[in-house]
């Protein structure tokens, strides 16, 4: 009986769908600006994994960051469509155009026409890959061609109507040697592999208008879609058919024309003009919508085509934004908070927030204040709205603390601190702490937190001040500690303290220890499981702290930091690390350094901004951020601890001087796996994707040049190039690797081999000749040096002669070759120089008597007289003669009698004043005061 009860109590429940909504992400093309044309035709993945989008302006290879445009000479003369592709095992790109068909050469990234004259003109709209014979099967206007590897035509049939005019094909698809054609007569047909006779399929009414149709991936057969929006399953049985119509939950509506099954999940996707949706096999034939982009697609916009891979689907478009589609992780989720919209009349600006239970939260609304918001229901009560804390000026905080009772808020213009509590769908303050009197002017409340000794900690922008959460007296105060920035606790009960100063403090019990000194502004702390802290800066830093050895790990560059402020740190069940910024949410895995981005305005997030006050994570461990126009929720999840996905990057360009070596026909050298630089080559830039194009903006690279980078560059992501200015000569090898989607380093690193050619200055030749002219020099110096030796001897020779024909010149009876003792050497030099003024005291009158006169009147060279002056007398020979006629004028000066013009000119002087000159540089005074100072001393004479 109780069997029977159950059974009819199943009967009774309505029947569920076995195939529940599915949220799709929507992510725009990032190359979307760089399109020639906004259109896109055809969409193509080769085996490489580029994208390649067929426009009426040019074929486009999309590495998911640069757009390449290529545009063959049928694209020359005007606007023609490349309405379809497909690779060939060489790796060859094929074009189908409404002139002709072409294929792409990657060798050098060339297009050429396949046999033009066969091709020239013909409109082609399908390229298929055939299942058994020729290479491809061929679809023009209204004919089906099959065709070799080269484009050369091996059989081809057209189909003629009753009155002889070829009957134009609307779609074909090859599949178990059998080719299935639609008519544009909407008649169904089915032609054996290499024959030519057709066999119609009679199609269950009201099917009978086949326009689209695809290869069932799962069942042996196709799907079939009908002008009116209709899905129907042929399945092939031996020799006939079995054909199942599919009745869709939701119809698509008229004017369908696409159909295609996507391979990673088995989704059908319809389109019409209008939109897009996805359908899954449900019971009973039924196709239940599971997703439409009706609601994501402006009105009126057209779209062009879908197209599915094993990654995702892609939607191109006449007249609006390219997009791709794939089934949603629940790792985030938008919350509007439309309701507070509504009632506030502007955009919710959630500048902090907390848990109240009972799904209620608490949410500081900008300029509107402190609100209760029941989530569920939507439900908003503002402070204004409850009596008790009307009076109250809770329009004016920033700052929400939770509380063994309430929360704990602030007043940005008075030092004023509350405790407000929650009581159903009404609040009232509880406790007013005035902090005025022992504030310091112009000082506010930045912080606040009750820790678990139920002591509020109140951070200013001078200092810290201390509360009994309970009776609300003081504890202690530090009022010039700084500028408090983040105030949080650990598991020890310590309480961490940062400042903008770049202090971070430990206060155990109280008092004050000054940790570490950053040396950066502090703008948030986060204390993980284990102990270690997280400090964010205002330069857009983030630093792991360990407080038992106090140890500082700067991990900016591993996080993919790019210099934002970092606003919030929070951790998660999971022991990640979420970094908030203006702009950017970023989850960072410290056990395995993966991270990945969440930014504002991608599919999904559609805040302008996340508020640096505004973070909460709920009882249930979930990260919420606050910003305009509203709250995202983060769900942690363990996705960044996997194991990666691999990840091979290519190298997709080298720009070597703003000319790419790929795919500049100015360049001669195309090929980039090695590439081998001239003396003179500088600016090499090196361009790398992993060809995600879904997850772009998620991906993050490291390279490094080996021989020029010690370790491992990371950029950002977003990022995907390297530059180096000028290389020196030698080998190089360049490396770079790439994350996932989740952010997890893949191991496969791509090498690009690099040549740099030496200058002709580093060649073998030139090193050579650098040993050739060091060699000459040497025999230069060499030859130089016994030169000077020889000359030292030949001069010592003749001073030797001179100064013994000197010693004749003055004592004829010296005998020849005997060696003078040196008492004869001294009496020498005295002879020598009374010789010498001798010499000059004979020529006193004679104004041009000077080194070369007096050097024959003592019979010696000039060389030798300057030596022989200053090693005897330290002078040279126009010294001593200059003296000689200053002391002999000295002499003259003391005679009354004698005038100092006649002086001069007796000295050989015919300038007056270049005498008194040379008299006063050598006795400090002129002859006139000489005089005058010898008359003063003898009155009586």
């Amino acid at each position: 009986m109780t069997i029977l009860l159950y059974m009819l109590l199943l009967l009774m429940m309505p029947r569920a769908s076995s195939a529940a909504a599915i949220c799709y992400e929507k992510r725009y093309l990032n190359t979307q600006d760089q399109l020639p044309v906004s259109a896109i035709h055809s969409v193509f993945r080769d085996t490489e994994g580029y994208l390649w989008y067929g426009t009426v302006n040019g074929l486009c290879r999309d590495d998911g960051y640069q757009l390449q445009v290529f545009r063959p000479g049928f694209l020359q003369a005007q606007d023609r469509v490349i309405a379809c592709m497909a690779e060939d095992p060489s790796g060859h790109i094929w074009l189908g155009s409404d002139n002709g068909l072409s294929w792409l050469d990657k060798a050098d990234y060339t297009i050429h026409a396949l046999c033009p004259e066969r091709w020239e003109g013909e409109r082609i709209s399908r390229i298929l890959p055939a299942d058994i014979g020729p290479d491809f099967l061929i679809q023009s206007r209204s004919r089906i061609i099959w065709v070799d590897n080269v484009g050369h035509p091996i059989r081809e049939f057209c189909w003629k109507d009753k009155d002889g005019n070829e009957r134009g094909i609307a779609w074909s698809v090859p599949f178990q040697k059998k080719t299935y054609i639609a008519f544009n007569d909407f008649s169904f047909c089915y032609v054996d592999s290499g024959q030519s006779e057709l066999h119609p399929i009679a199609l269950p009414k009201p099917f009978d208008r086949i326009v689209c149709f695809d290869i069932d991936l799962q069942k042996e057969g196709l799907w079939l879609l009908d002008e009116s929006g209709k899905v129907c399953h042929l399945k092939v049985l031996g020799d006939g058919f079995k054909i199942e119509p599919y009745e869709c939950d939701v119809p698509m509506g008229g004017f369908a024309y696409r159909l295609q099954q996507s391979p990673y999940d088995d989704t059908l996707w319809l389109m019409n003009l209008t939109g897009v949706n996805a359908y899954r096999k449900g019971e009973d034939n039924r196709l239940t919508l599971v997703y439409s982009t009706k609601n994501d697609t402006p009105p009126n916009h057209m779209l062009a085509s879908v197209w599915c891979d094993s990654l995702f689907t892609f939607v191109s478009a006449f007249d609006c934004k390219n997009f791709m589609l794939r089934p949603k992780t629940d790792i985030f989720q938008y919350i509007p908070l439309q309701t507070l919209t509504d009632r506030v009349m502007f955009n919710a600006a959630v500048m902090d927030m907390a848990e109240a239970g009972d799904d209620w939260w608490w949410v500081f609304q900008e300029r509107t204040g402190l609100c209760l918001v029941h989530r569920p229901s939507g439900k908003v009560v503002l402070y204004s709205d409850c009596r008790q804390a009307a009076t109250y000026e809770l329009d004016r905080g920033r700052i929400i603390a939770p509380s063994a009772q309430g929360i704990w808020v602030n007043h940005d213009a008075k030092m004023h601190v509350y405790r407000v509590t929650r009581q159903e769908a009404s609040m009232s303050v509880a406790a007013d702490i005035d902090l005025s009197a022992q504030a310091r002017p112009g000082e506010i409340v930045t912080q606040l937190l009750e820790d678990a000794s139920r002591r509020l900690w109140v951070g200013t922008n001078c200092g810290l001040h201390i509360f009994d959460a309970a009776s609300l007296q003081p504890l202690a105060d530090f009022p010039t500690l700084g500028y408090a920035s983040t105030i949080r606790t650990d598991e020890r009960g310590h309480v961490w303290v940062t400042t903008i100063e770049g202090r971070l403090y430990d206060f155990s019990n109280a008092t004050e220890n000054v940790c570490h000194e950053i040396g950066e502004p502090l703008s948030a702390l986060c204390i993980m499981p284990d102990g270690d802290l997280w400090l964010g800066t205002q330069l857009g830093r983030v630093f792991r702290y360990e407080p038992r050895q106090r140890e500082l790990e700067d991990y900016s560059v591993q996080i993919g930091l790019n210099g934002d402020r970092v606003n919030q740190l929070q951790d998660d069940s999971y022991g990640h690390l979420w970094v908030e910024t203006n702009q950017r949410i970023l989850e960072f895995n410290p056990r395995n350094n993966a991270s990945r981005i969440f930014k504002t305005n991608d599919i999904g997030i559609p805040l302008t901004r996340f508020l640096p006050t505004s973070t909460m994570k709920d009882s249930t461990g979930r990260i919420y951020f606050g910003g305009i126009p509203g709250v995202m929720r983060f769900t942690p999840s363990n996705s960044l601890d996997k194991k990666s996905s691999v990840v091979i990057p290519r190298i997709t360009d080298v720009v070597l001087m703003k000319h790419s070596l790929r795919f500049d026909t100015l360049v001669a050298r195309q090929n980039t796996s090695c590439i081998t630089l001239q003396p003179d080559d500088r600016d090499l830039e090196i361009f790398f994707s992993s060809l995600d194009h879904y997850d772009v903006s998620l991906v993050r690279y490291a390279y490094r040049l080996n021989g020029v980078d010690e370790n491992w560059n990371y950029t950002v992501a977003g990022e995907n190039s390297a530059f180096y200015n000028q290389l020196k000569k030698g080998h190089y090898t360049f490396e770079v690797k790439a994350t996932d989607s989740n952010g997890l380093w893949s191991t496969p690193v791509t090498l690009l081999e690099i040549e740099q050619l030496p200058a002709f200055y580093e060649s073998t030749i030139a090193y050579v000749l650098y040993c050739l002219l060091v060699l000459l020099g040497l025999a230069a110096l060499i030859y130089w040096v016994h030169r000077s030796d020889e000359k030292k001897n030949e001069q010592m020779w003749s001073d030797s002669r001179e100064m013994l024909s000197m010693r004749n010149y003055i004592k004829d009876d010296t005998p020849t070759g005997e060696r003078l003792p040196e008492s004869e050497f001294l009496a020498l030099d005295r002879a020598f120089l009374a010789k010498v003024k001798q010499a000059v005291m004979d020529h006193l009158d004679e104004s041009d008597f000077g080194v070369e006169e007096l050097a024959t009147a003592v019979n010696v060279s000039k060389s030798t007289l300057n030596r022989k002056l200053r090693s005897v007398a330290s002078m040279s020979p126009l010294d001593f003669i200059r003296i000689q006629k200053m002391r002999q004028a000295k002499l003259w000066l003391q005679d009354k009698d004698r005038n100092i013009n006649e002086i001069a000119i007796s000295l050989g002087y015919s300038d007056r004043k270049y005498f008194t000159s040379c008299f006063k540089k050598e006795f400090g005074m002129t002859p006139t005061d000489y005089r005058k100072e010898v008359l003063e001393s003898k009155p009586d004479e």
